[in-house]
C-alpha cells in the first residue's frame, strides 16, 4: 500500500530530514529536498494536482520544469515515484548540509538550485589547493588602467591580425597618447 502522508505520530518524531525522489523506470534519483511534515509527499500531490484538468492537446509540457516532466511521465505510465528519507531527526542547520552533500553527489537531477554552502562542495584536489592557497591581491604602487574587450572584437581583430595579435590589437585602438585637457 502505497502512503501519500505520514500519520501525527511520524510526523512528531521525525524532526527536519532530507529526501530523495526515485523514477521506478530507471531506478535513478531525480530530486533531493528538505522540509518536514509531508514535505516528502508535496511534489507528486502537487503536480498531480496542477495536471488535474489540464487539456493535454493544448498544454506545452516542454516549458514545464523537469521535476514536474518525470513525475507526469511516470504517473502516464502508471507508476508510483518512490520517496526516500535519505537521514531524519536533523536540525535545521544539519539538514542544509545532508542535501547539499546529496545534491554533490547526484549528477544531473531536476532540481532548480544547487544545495546551500555549495561553494564548499565537490572539487577535486588540484582545485582545492589553487583556491585555498591563492594568495591575496595586493594593489600595484604604479596606476593602470584594465580594458574590457568584448569577444566580437576579439574575433574581428584575430580574422584580421591573426590570433597571436588579436589581443593587442582589439585594445590599441582603446588606448590614447594624449595628456587630458584641464580646459574642459
Amino acid at each position: 500500500m502505497e502512503i501519500t502522508g505520514f500519520s501525527n505520530e511520524t510526523i512528531g518524531q521525525l524532526g527536519y530530514y532530507v529526501y530523495r525522489l526515485i523514477d521506478p523506470r530507471n531506478g535513478q534519483t531525480f530530486y533531493i529536498g528538505n522540509g518536514k511534515g509531508n514535505r516528502v509527499f508535496q511534489h507528486v500531490i502537487g503536480i498531480l494536482d496542477y495536471y488535474d484538468g489540464v487539456d493535454k492537446e493544448i498544454h506545452d509540457y516542454d516549458a514545464d520544469p523537469n521535476k514536474m516532466q518525470i513525475i507526469r511521465e511516470i504517473n502516464d505510465a502508471n507508476l508510483k515515484v518512490i520517496h526516500v528519507i535519505q537521514r531524519w531527526h536533523l536540525t535545521e542547520k544539519e539538514y542544509f548540509e545532508v542535501e547539499a552533500a546529496l545534491i554533490d553527489c547526484f549528477p544531473g537531477l531536476s532540481n532548480i538550485q544547487s544545495g546551500h554552502g555549495s561553494e564548499y562542495g565537490v572539487c577535486n584536489t588540484d582545485e582545492l589547493q589553487a583556491r585555498l592557497s591563492a594568495k591575496t591581491y595586493q594593489e600595484p604602487e604604479f596606476g593602470y588602467i584594465i580594458i574590457k574587450v568584448k569577444n566580437w572584437r576579439l574575433n574581428e581583430m584575430a580574422a584580421k591580425f591573426g590570433a597571436q595579435n588579436a589581443r593587442y590589437e582589439a585594445t590599441r585602438g582603446c588606448w590614447h597618447n594624449r595628456k587630458p585637457s584641464l580646459d574642459k
